[in-house]
């Protein structure tokens, strides 16, 4: 009898600890929004579709294209810290970071797609065509002090290894040892801007087009770091000053 009546108190709580568990495991719907832009060093981003990838804890959690002005979004993710990647030929890899706050309904981020430096070892007569990443080092070392190209080669080995910091200290070396080399100007810009460092970088856009004139990506270089610098104002909640998009 006794047997019974502890089976019939033990009834209710076997039926309801399977609802109890359901509701704690239940999993949470994210209501918020990333939305991103690439921003690339020509007027109109690669024809080819780009993939785009949301990470968190090394796994993937969406993946969108840009659509032709670069622009993408992710819906319906809850808060945390993500990293956008994106692999694309002739680009270095991008793998930033990427954070989500419940006080803000939507995240922004810009993304600098940044060429990769190539170096031509062969016996070409001089730089190739307008391409401003498109060296021959043999030619390089007739026109600028040896030890700055080998810091050049030293900056694009560490930009190739993703040690922004690292290849600023080699640009900056380049640039002390010859002031005129135009490549390392240029270069030290591009690697400024991913530090945020806009006015470092600025400047360092200006003396390259004071040293080559006719050179089209430093300009274009320019508009990117106001565009870059314009949004990062406008996510900060800083005002953006009149002329800054118009200075270039």
């Amino acid at each position: 009898m006794a047997n019974k009546v502890l089976f019939a108190m033990m009834m209710p709580i076997l039926f309801a600890s399977p609802a109890v568990s359901q509701v704690n495991t239940a999993p949470q719907t994210g209501q918020y929004d990333i939305r991103g832009r690439l921003v690339f060093p020509t007027p109109k981003p690669p024809e080819d579709r780009i993939e785009i990838n949301l990470e968190r804890n090394m796994q993937r959690i969406q993946t969108v294209f840009a659509d032709s002005l670069g622009n993408f979004e992710f819906r319906s993710v809850p808060p945390g810290d993500y990293y956008v990647s994106i692999k694309l030929p002739d680009f270095e890899d991008v793998n930033q970071s990427v954070s989500v706050m419940s006080t803000q309904r939507t995240t922004t981020t810009v993304i600098q797609m940044n060429p990769l430096f190539t170096v031509r070892r062969t016996r070409a007569p001089g730089f190739e065509g307008d391409d401003p990443d498109v060296i021959d080092v043999k030619m390089m070392t007739k026109s600028y002090p040896r030890k700055a190209v080998q810091a050049y080669e030293k900056a694009l080995e560490e930009s190739r290894k993703g040690r922004t910091d690292g290849a600023v200290k080699f640009l900056e070396e380049a640039v002390k040892l010859a002031p005129d080399f135009y490549h390392a100007q240029n270069n030290l810009g591009v690697a400024y801007l991913k530090l945020n460092r806009f006015r470092d970088a600025e400047a360092a856009y200006r003396h390259a087009m004071d040293i080559n004139p006719k050179a089209q990506q430093p300009l274009i270089n320019l508009g990117i770091l106001f565009i870059t610098e314009a949004d990062a104002r406008k996510e900060e909640g800083r005002p953006v000053a009149g002329k800054l998009l118009d200075d270039g």
